[in-house]
């Protein structure tokens, strides 16, 4: 019974030492690239390219060079499937790309690489990492409350976003009904909650972001990272990201 006892007590300091110091995020001052996905299930095209983004959860230099998200958007879905992870803000998103002339014309699937489209990623190895310094950011979570510094290389009168999203692993789907009917379909990455802030400007030439919530999920994952990512007011490309998996 003592043993069990101090096993049992090991195990609970254990837990509270975890929620109690949280976790931290941090980049390098080059630029970390942002892999956007914009899919649907309710799309014949998009599952050659989910089952790409899902084979770079084994891809050397994720989270550290690249990170990637999948944004899942609503404008199939009137095609008689209900994807289960759209939202029409993740539809705004792509749709903003094209207003701001990032993108020619908004289709699925769609991958935009640092604010640019990339119709090659089919055929081609991941873009090579950055080597533009564009300032290191840096990420704290404790329990559902971020706290974030972006040490940037901008004018300091410049108006920075910080953009923060919960992914989903390990998720799967069988679609009754669309293009998909009878598939059972596999996805990693995906943006499960997502939420923008504005960041403050300091006397130091830093941007800060402090005591914020974490983004609400309706859906359920065995597995979540967090993925952030800091852009400007009026171009939503990102400058710097950075990201992992949460406990």
């Amino acid at each position: 019974m003592k043993t069990t006892s101090l096993i049992s007590s090991a195990i609970m300091i254990w837990a509270l030492s975890q929620t109690a110091y949280g976790q931290t995020f941090k980049s390098s001052d080059k630029q970390v690239s942002l892999i956007e996905l914009y899919t649907s299930e309710g799309c014949s095209s998009c599952p050659p390219a989910d089952h790409w983004l899902n084979g770079l959860t084994d891809q050397q230099g994720l989270w550290t060079d690249f990170i990637p998200i999948a944004f899942h958007v609503d404008y199939w879905d009137y095609i008689g499937w209900q994807d289960p992870y759209a939202h029409s803000r993740y539809t705004q998103r792509q749709y903003r790309y094209q207003e701001n002339n990032n993108i020619r014309s908004v289709y699925t699937p769609a991958v935009i690489v640092n604010g640019n489209e990339w119709r090659s990623w089919r055929r081609s190895d991941l873009p090579s990492a950055k080597t533009t310094k564009t300032g290191q950011l840096n990420i704290n979570v404790e329990q559902d409350q971020l706290t974030a510094q972006f040490q940037a290389n901008v004018p300091r009168n410049q108006a920075l976003i910080l953009n923060i999203a919960i992914l989903g692993f390990d998720l799967t789907s069988k679609v009754k009904k669309g293009e998909n009917t009878g598939r059972t379909l596999k996805h990693e990455f995906v943006v499960l909650g997502y939420r923008s802030v504005g960041m403050q400007a300091t006397q130091a030439g830093h941007f800060n972001v402090n005591n914020i919530a974490l983004p609400t999920t309706s859906i359920n994952s065995t597995r979540t990272a967090l993925a952030t990512w800091v852009s400007t007011a009026k171009d939503q490309a990102p400058l710097q990201a950075t990201g992992g998996w949460l406990n």
